[in-house]
């Protein structure tokens, strides 16, 4: 799978480690060994591979020359709700749906 995708064995080792220590996939032993999904298709969303890979970016604003506290406020709350929708469209798009296209996408 590395050579077919050109990515170091060590990354994707990386990777799958982080998968397993959330729950995402098992890791098998043995000489059919390897690492497996643990849960359904439809039970893996985007967000917790996300989440387990690499965490979301935190979306902070750094101050604004010339912007009154209240405006400093509202900037806040508008990428604070963009946070959240981020983490909403991705939680509601699962493998099965990547995989398939069932049902709606999420992404409306």
């Amino acid at each position: 799978m590395c050579r077919r995708i050109d990515v170091p064995e060590k990354y994707v080792m990386r990777i799958l480690t982080k998968l397993a220590r959330v729950g995402v996939v098992d890791s098998v032993r043995g000489v059919d060994g390897g690492y497996r999904l643990a849960k359904p298709l439809h039970q893996v969303s985007l967000l917790a591979i996300v989440e387990a890979v690499d965490e979301l970016p935190m979306f902070n604003v750094e101050p604004l020359d010339g912007l009154s506290a209240s405006g400093q406020q509202m900037i806040k709350a508008a990428i604070a709700g963009i946070g959240e929708d981020v983490r909403k469209r991705l939680g509601a798009l699962t493998l099965d749906r990547l995989k398939g296209g069932k049902g709606r996408s999420g992404l409306a």
